[in-house]
């Protein structure tokens, strides 16, 4: 599957949604999610894993309707939509979150979308997706899911670092969301300090006073330490083998002359 594109330098209208109201949009790594006023569902882009929802693996030129979210499934005013790396959702009738795409690092990829069942009955505000974790605002608690190795599902330093299902940041509950945003490795949550001071002052606060440059450091300490340890270790297990060797050959070399 290869995707080949030219360079845009300037916004260019897109003549198949010409006569369409788009009302909201969501881009991904490689492709695009968009509603129009009537709850249908557009993608286009890269096509792989199926993250455009069209049952196949074939890339999009142009903006293509996904058939799962017509006729009686159409999307509600109300909507949520996001997109992930290689993954997209949206909610349709009732609430109800539907995705799309490559949802985690093992198993089968959706090719079309699929409802996520374990947040049905949830009311579903905001939702975003980062690289193959998740995050949602849901009545007043935030939930989130998916692959991570540097604390972006929120969980602490002490919680676990991936989780398979949708599970509360317990930091977070009963904070009222008012917005989620993922990136490559991190995750964004702004939530209504009306009536929560007290929780907020719980919180750790990042000041900004630390330069740039500590902090780069500082990752990097903690990033080679283990490597520089290993290293050290070999260089020592090479230099014992090397004296080893060495006291060997002098062994050798004082039997030699002792026959002699």
């Amino acid at each position: 599957v290869r995707l080949a594109y030219e360079a845009q330098p300037r916004p260019k209208a897109i003549a198949s949604l010409a006569g369409e109201t788009i009302v909201k949009v969501a881009c991904g790594t490689n492709h695009t999610v968009a509603v129009d006023k009537n709850g249908y569902v557009y993608t286009w882009g890269f096509g792989g894993y199926g993250r455009l929802g069209h049952r196949e693996q074939k890339d999009e030129w142009a903006p293509r309707r996904i058939d799962v979210f017509q006729r009686n499934n159409v999307l509600p005013p109300n909507a949520i939509l996001s997109a992930g790396s290689a993954n997209s959702a949206c909610t349709a009738g009732g609430g109800q979150l539907y995705m799309w795409g490559k949802i985690k690092n093992n198993g089968d990829d959706w090719m079309y979308p699929k409802p996520m069942m374990d947040l049905s009955g949830w009311n579903l505000r905001w939702m975003d997706s980062g690289s193959m974790h998740h995050f949602v605002g849901a009545d007043s608690s935030c939930i989130s899911w998916g692959h991570a190795q540097y604390g972006e599902l929120g969980y602490g330093p002490n919680g676990q670092k991936s989780s398979a299902a949708p599970k509360k940041v317990d930091m977070l509950e009963g904070m009222h969301v008012m917005g989620v945003a993922c990136g490559f490795c991190h995750s964004m949550v702004i939530v209504d300090r009306t009536d929560i001071a007290d929780r907020l002052e719980q919180l750790e606060v990042y000041d900004g006073k630390g330069s740039l440059e500590e902090s780069v450091e500082e990752v990097k300490e903690e990033t080679l330490a283990p490597k520089q340890q290993a290293v050290t270790k070999r260089g020592a297990s090479k230099k014992r083998k090397a004296s080893k060797a060495s006291s060997d050959s002098e062994q050798d070399s004082d039997e030699d002359n002792s026959d002699k």
